[in-house]
């Protein structure tokens, strides 16, 4: 199959809207804008709807696209035809309804009945309008360097990897272990997997304005192993190269020989590994983490006063519905795509030739794996809390993960049951405290 070369135009004149050229190659005015938070849709653009002029402003930040319109709103001055808004921003508006809302209903907008559940849950607002659509799930895995899993551990497919160590957080545990005696790391940074135990939760972070405080995430339950305990022995044990996520040091890993794996959703393959692994490119596989989970995504709304509505629409039934464009952004992006039957279809896909399958190393399940994840996900998990309480939740986890930290390879409160649970307390309520800063109106649980 030739990968690169598949067109779409066809499709695109079925639109309706001419045969005019795409951003960044302006020879008349917008047909529409879109304000973004990242480069992707920007290239998305440029790539699958290069017909027509698009104004793609890249507004850089997750939150600068919400605060940006809203202040548009509060000044009356001329608003973006299309939004792309973050999981938590979305269900923010989600709790609107029609009256109050700024954007649109998009349930007419095409049969939306292939699409994952989820990601209509998340923006179904009280009275049954849904005011975001997304072309992209977001199962997550465990992508790990295939070279070094064969030289250091000898494990020599994702299958083995994924029964041998990432079919429990014991055998997590028991990975990094290895790792640290073959003089490597099992992580890059010390809280990688809890956007993996995020997805372990059996509520989101707030219901009925009471914070939830699970023991899968704190400890103090029958779970086996939690969020708090996994994070703190990968410390601990210098299991992991304690770098920061998403920094520098955490990005030259990836092209490195001294880090194992990354947790990545189905979008990381693409905007974060084959982004910044360059040097190792080929050396990488995919299996399943030891829960299923999801990470992000990205979803298109389109405000009631938008200058362009009906470009804005038919742009949005575009990426989300069409099952010619859905298929084609799998096959050259690797990306989890919004739509079941053609994940279906393409799970038995042999994509090992395309370029994220030569990223893989050739590995021709990686889609299957993610399908697979995506049959679980929750997106009742999914809050307009999710971005605060998150980074709140990753600052209590680490700083308990530290706590006593010699450097030495052993946790020195392994053996004081009294010492490890006063830390923990204290770091819960560090964690109460900070989020009663970010929301004084949610009410603690009841401890």
């Amino acid at each position: 199959m030739r990968f690169k070369k598949l067109l779409l135009i066809p499709a695109l004149l079925g639109l309706g809207l001419g045969g005019l050229t795409g951003c960044g190659n302006k020879q008349g005015p917008a047909e529409f804008t879109i304000w973004t938070f990242s480069s992707e849709m920007g290239k998305l653009v440029r790539k699958y709807y290069s017909n027509h002029i698009v104004d793609v402003q890249n507004k850089q930040k997750v939150t600068a696209v919400q605060d940006d319109f809203e202040a548009y709103l509060k000044n009356g001055k001329t608003l973006p035809d299309v939004l792309c808004l973050e999981a938590a921003v979305v269900a923010d508006y989600r709790q609107k309804t029609y009256d109050e809302n700024p954007l649109l209903p998009l349930e007419n907008l095409g049969d939306l009945s292939d699409m994952y559940s989820y990601t209509k849950d998340v923006v179904t607002t009280p009275d049954n309008h849904i005011i975001g659509l997304s072309w992209q799930a977001t199962p997550g895995g465990f992508f790990y360097r295939s070279d070094l899993a064969k030289e250091k551990l000898n494990i020599n497919s994702p299958e083995e990897m994924e029964t041998t160590y990432l079919s429990s957080w014991q055998g997590y545990l028991n990975l990094a272990q290895k790792c640290k005696e073959a003089r490597i790391m099992v992580t890059s940074s010390t809280t990688d997997p809890i956007k993996a135990f995020l997805s372990e939760r059996d509520n989101p972070w707030v219901v009925d304005n009471v914070l939830q405080m699970e023991t899968s995430m704190f400890g103090g339950g029958t779970e086996e192993y939690n969020c708090f305990d996994v994070i703190r022995a990968l410390h601990q044990n210098n299991y992991s190269h304690q770098t920061t996520e998403r920094e520098s040091d955490y990005w030259s890993d990836m092209n490195g020989n001294l880090v194992l794996g990354y947790f990545c959703s189905s979008w990381g393959l693409s905007f974060d590994l084959m982004t910044h692994a360059t040097r190792t490119s080929g050396k990488w596989n995919m299996c399943k983490a030891p829960t299923n989970y999801f990470k992000g995504g990205t979803w298109l709304a389109v405000p009631k006063n938008a200058p362009h509505k009906q470009a804005a629409l038919e742009f949005v039934k575009y990426v989300t519905t069409n099952k010619t464009f859905l298929e084609q952004r799998c096959i050259e992006t690797g990306d989890f795509m919004n739509s079941s039957s053609t994940m279906a279809k393409l799970k038995d896909t042999d994509l090992s030739k395309s370029e994220f399958g030569i990223f893989l190393g050739g590995q021709t399940n990686h889609i299957e794996k993610l399908w697979e994840v995506a049959q679980s996900i929750n997106g009742n998990l999914i809050s307009p809390y999710d971005a605060i309480i998150d980074g709140h939740f990753t600052s209590a986890c680490g700083d308990f993960a530290m706590v006593g930290y010699t450097g030495q390879g052993v946790d020195p409160y392994k053996d004081d049951p009294t010492l490890m649970e006063n830390a923990r307390n204290n770091y819960k309520a560090n964690f109460l405290v900070a989020v009663n800063k970010s929301y004084p109106t949610v009410i603690p649980p009841a401890i």
